[in-house]
C-alpha cells in the first residue's frame, strides 16, 4: 500500500463500512448525511466551477456534472475564458481543456463565471438548477454563501469545506455554514483531496488512471518545495503570506496560517512562515499601514517619501502575495513602492498566494507547488536572522483555530520528522531532480466522453485491491 494515499484510504474506508443494502452514504462537512442506492444509477450534480475541475480530475465526467456555478477562474487571474490563448500567471487558473469541459455542461453563473473579480453572491440561475433537477448540489469551498444555499434545498446540498476539518463540530448543520471557532482546526490541501476522494466515490466514479500519475507528481512537487524551505530555514530566511493594498496610503495584511489552506500546507512542507500578531486567534489578517509597519520611520508625508534602509515591524524577506495584490505588483512595482517600500518587493522575493481559491486537485497542487519552488529558490536573507519556535506543525494543538498558531513574529523551526509524511512519501519513490511523473493536462475529450476510464494504471488496481479488501472485511464483521 502506498503511503501517499493512506489518508484517502482511510476515508474511502469510511465510506465502504458504511454499504449496505440501502445503498451507498456519505456524511459531508456539516455532519449531513446522504443517500444513495446501490442499484448501478449513478447520481447528477450541479457543482461550483473549481469543484467541478477537481471531480473531473478525479475521473467524474460531464455525464454526472449538469452544471456548474461561481467563478471559474483564479481572482485578480489575467485570462479571457473566451479567448485562444489562456497562458495564466497563475499555475492554478484552468487551462483550455478545463475550460471547454466547463462550457461543456450549464452555467448557471454566465454573467461573471469568466471574471477576475469573482461573482457577486446573488449571481445563480435558480430556474436552469429547476430545470437540470440534478440529484444533488455540491459546493466545495466555504461557506457562508446564504444568497445561493438560502435557495437550495437542504436534503440534497452536499458541502466540502477547503479551510476547516469535518467532523468536529466545527461547520453548523444549517446552509449557513457559520463556524463555531473552539471546534474548527485548519485543512490542508491534502485533507481537502481525500475528502474529494470520498466524494467521488459515493457518487459512483470509477478512478481515472490519470489519478496515480497526479499522485506521484504532487508528491514529488512537494519533496522539492520541501528540499528549498530546508535551503530557506538554513539560510535564516522567513516569508509571510499576506495582501497589499493600495487604499488608505498603503496597507499590508498578514494572514492567519490557520486561515488558508495553502498557507497550512506550505508551513506542513517546511516554509519558514512568520505568524502575525493577531487580535484574536481567528481573525483572518492582521493589518498595517505603512506607518506602522515601518515604526522608525518618519519620512511620511513628503514628497520623496521612502523608508529605505528602516526596519519593519516584522523581518519578512520573502512573500506569498494574494491572487488580487500580485498582478499589481508585478505590473506596477514602482506605484506600490511609492507607499509600502517594503525591500523584499524591490529585490522581487515573492511568489503568488491562493486565497481559498481556485481548484485544489492533485494536479494543480502539483503546479502550484512548482512554481512557488521556482520564485521562492533563489531568495536571499535580508534581516538579521531570528530564532525559531519548535513546533509540531501537523499537530491539532498548533491547527486549531481558537488555540493554535504561533506568537506574533515566530515562525516553525525545520524539522523534517513533524512534516506532512502522506504529501511525501511518494508510491514510486522520490530522487531529486528526477520526475517519474508529469501533471500533464486533462484530455478534455477523453474525459468528457469516459474513454480515460476504461484503463487503470497499477497503482489504481493496488487502491482497488485494497478497498475491495477493507469492504469484504468489513461485511463479514457486520454479518
Amino acid at each position: 500500500m502506498f503511503q501517499i494515499a493512506s489518508r484517502l484510504i482511510q476515508g474511502l474506508a469510511l465510506t465502504s463500512l458504511a454499504v449496505s443494502t440501502q445503498g451507498r452514504n456519505f456524511t459531508d462537512d456539516r455532519g449531513a448525511v446522504f443517500s444513495w442506492p446501490d442499484d448501478g444509477a449513478k447520481p447528477t450534480v450541479v457543482v461550483n466551477a473549481n469543484g467541478a475541475i477537481a471531480l473531473f480530475h478525479m475521473g467524474m465526467t460531464n455525464e454526472q456534472i449538469l452544471g456548474v456555478w461561481d467563478k471559474w477562474v483564479i481572482r485578480g487571474s489575467n485570462i479571457d475564458v473566451d479567448a485562444d490563448d489562456l497562458d495564466s500567471m497563475f499555475a492554478a487558473d484552468p487551462n483550455r481543456a478545463e475550460v471547454d469541459l466547463l462550457k461543456s455542461v450549464q452555467d448557471l453563473s454566465s454573467d461573471c463565471s469568466g471574471s477576475p473579480n469573482g461573482c457577486p453572491r446573488d449571481d445563480f440561475d435558480a430556474d436552469l438548477l429547476n430545470e437540470l433537477a440534478p440529484d444533488f448540489v455540491v459546493y466545495m469551498h466555504h461557506g457562508p454563501y446564504p444568497e445561493v444555499t438560502n435557495q437550495l434545498d437542504q436534503s440534497t446540498l452536499i458541502f466540502i469545506d477547503d479551510r476547516f476539518e469535518d467532523g468536529e463540530g466545527c461547520r453548523t448543520t444549517d446552509n449557513q455554514f457559520d463556524t463555531t471557532d473552539t471546534k474548527c482546526y485548519a485543512r490542508s490541501v491534502l485533507d481537502f483531496i481525500a475528502r474529494t476522494q470520498e466524494l467521488v466515490d459515493f457518487l459512483g466514479v470509477t478512478p481515472s488512471d490519470e489519478i496515480a500519475k497526479d499522485q506521484q507528481a504532487m508528491c514529488e512537487a512537494a519533496n522539492e518545495f520541501t528540499l528549498m524551505a530546508e535551503e530557506l530555514h538554513n539560510r535564516g530566511i522567513r516569508c509571510a503570506g499576506a495582501t497589499a493594498r493600495m487604499n488608505n496610503q498603503g496597507n499590508i495584511n498578514l494572514v492567519n496560517l490557520n486561515q488558508v489552506a495553502w498557507l497550512r500546507t506550505f508551513e506542513e512542507l517546511g516554509l519558514p512562515l512568520i505568524h502575525p500578531q493577531l487580535n484574536d486567534p481567528t481573525d483572518f489578517t492582521r493589518t498595517y499601514t505603512a506607518e506602522q509597519w515601518f515604526p522608525g520611520c518618519d519620512r511620511f508625508g513628503r514628497d520623496d517619501y521612502n523608508c529605505d534602509g528602516v526596519e519593519p515591524v516584522l523581518p519578512v524577506d520573502c512573500w506569498l502575495f494574494d491572487s488580487r495584490s500580485y498582478p499589481t505588483i508585478l505590473e506596477a512595482k514602482d506605484e506600490i513602492l511609492s507607499v509600502l517600500s517594503v525591500e523584499a518587493i524591490k529585490q522581487e522575493q515573492y511568489s503568488s498566494l491562493l486565497m481559498n481559491d481556485g481548484t485544489i486537485s492533485y494536479k494543480t497542487v502539483a503546479a502550484v507547488l512548482r512554481e512557488v519552488t521556482k520564485d521562492l529558490r533563489s531568495v536571499q536573507r535580508i534581516y538579521d536572522e531570528t530564532d525559531c519556535t519548535v513546533v509540531d506543525v501537523t499537530s491539532r494543538d498548533h491547527t486549531s483555530l481558537a488555540f493554535g498558531s504561533l506568537g506574533g513574529g515566530e515562525y516553525a523551526c525545520y524539522n523534517r520528522e513533524t512534516l506532512d509524511q502522506d504529501m511525501l512519501t511518494c508510491p514510486q519513490g522520490f530522487t531529486p531532480g528526477v520526475s517519474t511523473a508529469s501533471a500533464d493536462d486533462v484530455d478534455a475529450d477523453s474525459i468528457a466522453s469516459g474513454d480515460s476510464l476504461q484503463k487503470s494504471s497499477s497503482n489504481t488496481r493496488i487502491l482497488n485491491t485494497v478497498m475491495a479488501s477493507l469492504v469484504i472485511g468489513s461485511l463479514a464483521l457486520l454479518a
